[in-house]
């Protein structure tokens, strides 16, 4: 015989079912809102990244044309500067949209030359020598080159703030989306570009970004065993954290370092075919609201490094932008820190994940350095520091010199009498100032100038 449910027991089940319902439905409602809200503030993050690249390209476009007329050093200086300013922002405008799946290696090439390439012909007029008629044209030449870029970044930014383009549509296109119609105008824009340097000039100069350091034989892989393909998907899948059968082959590279590179949805990775070593890693996934801390990225990217073969290296600066965090690491030999030697992390601050990875820098520098043995002692740099200057620390370094050269130096770490951080660099052998650079330093990390 059933037991039959009472009157009671009816009414507490149909409350319980209501209560059920009403609950999957708030909780369905909020997720939904909360996805909602995360995709809104992701088009705002982007939309700023266009609207002040597009400023910078603007400051750029223009501080080339002054450039082109400018005849002395006092003119030319603090204009090479501020293109030199304009042109690093540019890079890390461009560097926040979701364009990671495009090779721009040309773009930021272009990028980084401009502003070092100016400031090389201003150290020129200050020694008092000529720009010749051939420095003139190449001037003229980024000039053309930045214009044509400002127009791309202008039909880009209108697309968006006229509606026709829209930055989910954007992110879907990098994965084949089913409308590709207007993504394929902000993806297009950019690759038109990037394929548009059949004209441009070399340029060779006392700059770290001067042709002939970039074309340089890569120090690590030069003399390093050939991998297989499959040896070099299973370095990219222990990176990127997945089966090897998840990763697609992708168009390979290369150049001075060729590599293999693969691809799977928003991922892309590159492993060297000398060495086997992870040249970068790319993940342009969404990047939510932060969950985890400052010290949780760092050690993220220490197990990165380690997992992923790359050690003593000393972490240097870090930079907290748009959800990541930025660390840069340098090499070392012995107590001696090798800027040249550059490995960039990015950590994604929602699950503490390494979403960006570069080691070409290291790749292409990193060997074992000989004289590095100072002659002038530590406690003799105070005489060449201003005494405007209190000195907090100092240490052995090697930094970038003119051309291919390399610096081997004190960095004295100082500050002013209102705080704000200053590095000078000091020839360990002689003694003499080489470079000084500022410190900014907030809650999002440092930058130098």
């Amino acid at each position: 015989m059933q037991a039959k449910l009472s009157r009671r027991g009816v009414v507490r089940a149909v409350s319980f079912a209501t209560a059920l319902i009403l609950a999957l439905s708030f909780f369905c409602y909020t997720n939904i809102r909360r996805a909602d809200a995360a995709e809104l503030k992701l088009e705002y993050q982007y939309l700023k990244s266009i609207d002040d690249l597009t400023d910078h390209m603007e400051n750029i476009d223009n501080t080339l044309l002054k450039l082109l007329y400018a005849g002395t050093e006092s003119t030319m200086t603090p204009l090479a500067s501020k293109l030199w300013r304009e042109a690093g922002f540019a890079k890390e405008c461009l560097a926040d949209l979701p364009v990671g799946t495009l090779q721009l290696e040309n773009t930021y090439k272009f990028l980084s030359q401009t502003g070092d390439y100016a400031v090389s012909l201003s150290d020129k007029l200050a020694d008092d020598q000529t720009i010749s008629d051939e420095e003139r044209d190449n001037l003229k030449s980024l000039k053309d080159y930045a214009h044509k870029f400002l127009q791309e970044v202008l039909a880009v930014q209108d697309g968006v703030r006229s509606g026709s383009l829209s930055f989910k549509e954007v992110k879907e296109d990098v994965s084949q989306t089913k409308d590709e119609t207007k993504s394929a105008s902000f993806s297009d824009g950019f690759q038109e570009f990037e394929e548009g340097f059949t004209s441009y000039p070399t340029l060779i100069y006392d700059g770290p970004f001067s042709d002939n350091i970039l074309e340089k034989e890569p120090e690590m892989v030069k003399a390093a065993k050939q991998v297989s393909r499959e040896e070099a998907r299973e370095a990219a899948a222990k990176a990127a954290g997945t089966e090897t059968a998840s990763l697609k082959d992708d168009s390979d590279e290369e150049g001075k370092m060729p590599s293999y590179c693969f691809t799977a949805e928003s991922l892309n990775v590159a492993v060297t075919k000398q060495g086997g070593y992870l040249s970068y890693l790319v993940n342009s996934r969404e990047v939510s609201d932060r969950m985890v801390s400052e010290d949780q990225c760092k050690e993220a990217a220490e197990r990165f490094l380690t997992q992923n073969g790359y050690q003593s290296l000393k972490q240097t600066y870090y930079e907290i932008k748009g959800g990541l965090m930025t660390i840069n690491y340098a090499g070392t030999q012995g107590e001696v820190v090798l800027y040249p030697d550059l490995v960039k992390v990015s950590v994604a601050m929602d699950k503490g994940e390494v979403v960006r990875f570069d080691a070409r820098g290291y790749l292409t520098n990193h060997k074992e350095r000989t004289g590095l043995d100072p002659v002038i002692s530590e406690s003799s740099l105070s005489q060449s520091i201003s005494p405007l200057l209190s000195i907090q620390k100092t240490s052995l370094c090697v930094i970038p010199g003119k051309g291919t050269s390399e610096d081997f130096c004190y960095e004295v770490q100082c500050v002013t009498e209102d705080q704000t951080h200053v590095l000078v660099y000091l020839d360990a052998k002689t003694g003499k100032e080489t470079q000084i650079l500022i410190l900014y330093m907030d809650e999002n990390g440092a930058l130098t100038l």
